[in-house]
């Protein structure tokens, strides 16, 4: 099966909110400021295994309203970095960027935030065995020290939703 999604790679990356004081002055996505570790499953293919992955990140300011999060996440049969360039384009709206080490290809997302988190969607379906599907994933903060992040792939032609990753992040 072929790898359709950047899932454990953008949940490194989303993951990189850390050191900062958990009262916020500046945008949403500056929570995401500092350094997290997380844990959770991850699939690389949509009918893929639930693999246990961890993953390490910090992000930094870039700009006004733009936080760039570097990450690295391992399984047992997997390690990659990754680069996630977030920026808040509106009050709620973001849009995001996912680029993978030694990859040609970046990942870009549309995001709509809702109370305390942002779903993310892929504006272009990725093709993988023929098919078309939809690329989301959710990320919501618990506290100012925690936040979860799932994604999910949606069969355009069938409808099937199917998970591929399921994160738990702490602020380190």
């Amino acid at each position: 099966m072929k790898c359709i999604l950047p899932a454990l790679l953008c949940a490194a990356l989303l993951a990189g909110a850390g050191q900062y004081a958990p009262v916020f002055a500046g945008t949403f996505i500056d929570k995401f400021i500092g350094t997290w570790r997380g844990s959770g499953t991850a699939r690389f293919s949509y009918d893929g295994d639930a693999q246990p992955v961890t993953c390490n990140t910090t992000a930094h300011a870039a700009g006004t309203n733009t936080v760039v999060v570097e990450g690295h996440c391992t399984t047992s049969s997997l390690s990659g970095n990754i680069t996630l360039r977030m920026t808040e384009t509106g009050d709620t709206t973001y849009r995001a960027t996912v680029r993978v080490t030694g990859s040609i290809v970046t990942y870009r997302y549309r995001g709509q935030r809702s109370g305390n988190r942002i779903v993310f969607d892929a504006p272009a379906p990725v093709l993988a065995d023929g098919a078309p599907f939809h690329s989301r994933f959710v990320v919501k903060f618990g506290s100012a020290t925690s936040f979860s992040m799932n994604e999910t792939a949606t069969n355009l032609d069938t409808g099937r939703v199917y998970p591929l990753s399921n994160l738990r992040f702490s602020r380190q």
